[in-house]
Formats: structure tokens, C-alpha cells, sequence
């Protein structure tokens, strides 16, 4: 059975996150009394903030820092820039520098806020936020830091009524639309946010990150051709909006568009040269092709820069797992599981080696752990269905199977997996069915032409013997397995059938 991969995750808070947010003032009617943040249209230095040059942003803020070293309005400007250079130091220096010449700026507290809470330093963005607050009252971008402070803790319901304040200050805020997203879709209201992400892009539909979110729940939900379309709008209306492009790649990856995954990756990595998460979905492309060298090079390349990245961990286990080293690959599973003791990709990863060492029971409690966290992880519900289907737990595998195929219709290895359940139930047709939905879109999958050969054994010998030479063309080790499998039993009965082992033999 190939590897079900570890899927390139991206991560809230890339759309909801750690950024100045100077593009998100998008303002058609401002509330009465309402202070804008600092950014002017005909600033150039918050020109180059709005357009993502923040290299370019911060040599002009601090060329006139240099001549006015008191300008609060250019260490706002060079605050914000700071946050999304992801030098959170500076940043918080200038926004206490900013505070301490104005002592009553509500920018300079939220700019502390934001900070610090990009510095995970939670108690001490509540604090500067209220603060905020209480400085200007009616300071919606306070009300969605806030509300960013809560959803980075899981505090949903709080987040919500922070994000909701937001709107109702300024309804045309597109960083709230995108946390009341969130909140939402983290509270298992998927249709709900995805009805947010709508309101958003009516509100503003030149906005990137709207459609950005927009991917990101579609893609939650299982709906990755529309997702696909909203990122790629999203990089219409802004092209330098390198995460989009990761979450791009993450979708190509899922539909099995590996090309395109690594084209998209690459170029986030000439964008934004050592990204990890970039480093990591390249590393998954080298590791989907047993490039183990080439993936190993960019998962460290990753670690590199951020030795407690989880996804970074969980792919080191995934790279070894494949490469039968099962020692190494649970220590790297374990690392993670230290780093997040409820990680999906850990606890599957960890079954896996119990799997392949034949430890079926405690494979299990790994998997049921894993569902047990998040019951629509569709990596844990196929490897529960593997390991019934191995066990000859038939009808076990079916119903997980099932669910994840109603969660991800994309995934791959359900399809085979339930076509082979359903080659147990004498259900031959359906079981082509599900092969053929794997080759519509990977025709050279050998895992896929072999167990066609297996469904038409019966019916059509000609055809399935076509079908056994590609698989075996493709992977000739699974010649070993043909003659195994009670499936092919049909088959080896034929003259041609040994002549096709032998000619694919090498």
C-alpha cells in the first residue's frame, strides 16, 4: 500500500494573522468619530506596506526617522512594517516609543497588542488591546486583535463577539470578516463561515484575502475545485500574496496536481527565500516521487530555521516511515507529540510504525486516538480502514472508509482502498468504479491499474491482464504481491499472466 501522506496543512493565522493590517482598512462610509490607523492612499511609504514591499517600507520610514526621530506617525508606520518583516523586537520598540512620546495613542497600544501577540506573549496583547480601548473606544482594529488573541487560544466564542464588535464599528474591516470566519468555522459552522467569506467579498471584492479565506474554508470542506479557483482570484487581484500561493500548492497537492504543487512552491521559495512551509510542501513533492535525498534536504532546511515546526517533525517521520526506518521515523512522530500532544499527523504517523512492525492493537489505539481528537481527519479514518481491511474486519473498513470518502472524495488511497473492500463483497463493479475515479486523474497510478486487474479477473481476462502489465511496468515489486493476493486467483491460470511477470521481472 503507498503512503497516505501527511497533507500540507496551512494554518489559520495565514490569513488571520500576524500582520500589521494597513491593507485591510478598505473603508467605503467611516463610522462617526472613528480614527483611521495611520495608513494615508498618498504615503509612500504605507503605499509599499499596502502593496507587500515592506523592504521598501521600511528604508522609507526609517529615512525619516532619521531626520524626524520623533515622528510617531513613522514609528507607527515602521511598527507595522516590522510585524510583517516578523521582527516582533523592533516592533514592540517602536510602538513603546511611539506610546511614550503620544501617552494616549490607541495605535500605539494595538501596534503593543498585535505584537505581542505575535510574540505569543497572550496576556500581555489583552492588556495593551484594552488598553487601546480604552485610549478610543470605537478602535475596531483593537476589537479584531483582540479577537485574533482569542481564536490563537481556541476561545472561539470570545473571538466571535470580539470579531462581531469589530464589524459593527466598521463594517467594512476585512481582517474581521476573516477571524468571524474562523471562529466560526472552528466552531464547526462551516456553512456559516463560508457565508461570512461571501458577506466579505461584497463588501469589498478587490480584496485577495477574502477569496484567500475563502480557499482555505472550501478546502476544509472538502470542495478543493472551488478552493483552487478562489486562491487563484486571490493571486490575480494581489500576485505577491505568497501565502495564498502556499495554500495553492497545498490544493494542487491534495488533487494529486503534483507539477503544479511543486511549481507553486518553488516559487513562494524565490519569493520568500527559506519559507519553512514552502520548504515543507517541496519536501512533500520530492517525498510523494521517493526523492528521499532531495525531501530529507528541504524538511531540514525547514527545521533549520524553526526546530519545533510540527509539520516540518511529522514530515522527518513520514520521509523515514517510507524509507522502512522505523526507529527514526517514531522518534520524529514523538517530537512532534511534544511539541502538540494532540497532533493528527503524529498519533497517525505513530500507528503506522506500530502498523508496519505488525502491531495491529496498538496501530489502533493510535488511529482511534487520533479520530478521537478530530473525528474528520480523513488520514486516521483511511488507516483505520486499511487496518481492518487487514485484519478482515470488512465491514469496520467499509464505514471508515466511507466517512472519509464523504469528507475528502479526493483522497486517493480511499478510493483504492474501497474498491478492494468492495472486490471482498463480490461488488466487482462498483470496485472499478472506484479505480476508475482514481485513473481519470492519475492514470499511472500502479496501485490503481493493479487492483483493476484484480475487479475484472473474473469478467474480463483480457482487460485485466492489460491493466496487471501496467502496474507492473509502473512498479515491478508488486509482481511479488500478485502471487499472493487470493484476488488474481483467476488470472494465474492463464498462460499469459506468467509471461507478463516474467517480461516486468528485473
Amino acid at each position: 500500500m503507498c503512503r497516505m501522506m501527511t497533507v500540507l496543512l496551512i494554518i489559520v493565522f495565514l490569513f488571520a494573522g500576524c500582520q500589521g493590517g494597513s491593507k485591510d482598512i478598505v473603508l467605503k462610509k467611516p463610522p462617526e468619530g472613528v480614527i483611521l490607523a495611520p495608513a494615508l492612499e498618498d504615503d509612500p511609504g504605507f503605499k509599499k506596506l499596502d502593496k507587500g514591499d515592506y523592504t521598501g517600507a521600511e528604508n522609507i520610514f526609517k529615512k525619516r526617522l532619521e531626520k524626524k526621530p520623533g515622528s510617531v506617525y513613522d514609528l507607527l508606520g515602521i511598527g507595522e512594517t516590522y510585524i510583517e518583516l516578523e521582527k516582533l523586537p523592533e516592533a514592540l520598540a517602536a510602538f513603546k516609543k511611539a506610546l511614550e512620546l503620544k501617552p494616549r495613542s490607541s495605535e500605539a497600544a494595538w501596534g503593543m497588542g498585535e505584537t505581542y501577540r505575535c510574540m505569543k506573549k497572550f496576556d500581555e496583547a489583552v492588556l495593551s488591546l484594552k488598553k487601546s480601548l480604552e485610549f478610543q473606544p470605537e478602535n475596531y482594529r483593537a476589537y479584531a486583535s483582540l479577537g485574533n488573541v482569542y481564536l490563537d487560544q481556541a476561545g472561539y466564542p470570545k473571538a466571535e463577539e470580539a470579531y462581531r464588535k469589530s464589524l459593527d464599528l466598521n463594517p467594512y474591516y476585512m481582517r474581521a470578516y476573516t477571524g468571524l470566519a474562523f471562529s466560526i468555522l472552528n466552531m464547526g459552522k462551516k456553512k456559516e463561515a463560508l457565508k461570512v467569506t461571501s458577506d466579505q467579498i461584497a463588501a469589498n471584492p478587490h480584496y485577495a484575502r477574502g477569496y484567500a479565506a475563502r480557499g482555505f474554508i472550501l478546502t476544509d470542506m472538502g470542495q478543493l475545485d472551488l478552493a483552487e479557483e478562489s486562491y487563484n482570484k486571490a493571486l490575480d487581484l494581489e500576485p505577491r500574496f505568497y501565502r495564498a500561493r502556499l495554500a495553492l500548492g497545498d490544493v494542487y497537492f491534495k488533487r494529486g496536481k503534483f507539477k503544479e504543487a511543486e511549481e507553486a512552491f518553488k516559487q513562494v521559495l524565490k519569493e520568500v527565500p527559506g519559507d519553512p512551509t514552502a520548504n515543507i510542501g517541496l519536501g512533500l513533492m520530492f517525498l510523494e516521487n521517493e526523492h528521499y535525498n532531495e525531501a530529507e534536504t528541504a524538511f531540514k532546511a525547514a527545521l533549520k530555521l524553526d526546530p519545533g515546526n510540527i509539520k516540518a517533525l511529522n514530515s522527518m517521520g513520514e520521509l523515514y516511515l517510507g524509507k522502512d526506518k522505523y526507529e527514526e521515523s517514531a522518534k520524529y512522530y514523538t517530537k512532534a507529540l511534544k511539541v502538540d500532544p494532540g497532533s493528527g499527523p503524529a498519533l497517525v504517523g505513530l500507528g503506522k510504525v506500530a502498523f508496519r512492525l505488525g502491531n495491529f492493537q496498538e496501530a489502533e489505539k493510535y488511529y482511534h486516538a487520533a479520530v478521537k481528537k478530530n473525528p474528520e481527519y480523513s488520514d486516521a479514518l483511511v488507516a483505520l480502514g486499511e487496518l481492518y481491511l487487514k485484519t478482515g474486519k470488512i465491514r469496520e473498513a467499509e464505514k471508515y472508509l466511507q466517512e472519509a470518502s464523504r469528507i475528502n472524495p479526493y483522497y486517493v488511497d480511499v478510493h483504492i482502498l474501497l474498491g478492494r473492500v468492495l472486490i471482498l463483497q463480490n461488488n466487482p463493479e462498483l470496485a472499478q468504479q472506484e479505480f476508475s475515479q482514481v485513473l481519470r486523474t492519475a492514470p499511472d497510478s500502479s496501485e490503481a491499474n493493479f487492483w483493476m486487474a484484480a475487479a475484472l479477473a473474473k469478467q474480463d481476462r483480457n482487460l485485466a491482464l492489460d491493466y496487471l502489465n501496467k502496474a507492473l511496468e509502473l512498479e515491478p515489486a508488486l509482481a511479488e504481491q500478485v502471487m499472493t493476493e487470493p484476488e488474481f486467483g483467476p488470472l494465474r491460470s492463464d498462460p499469459r499472466f506468467f509471461y507478463i511477470l516474467e517480461r516486468n521481472h528485473k
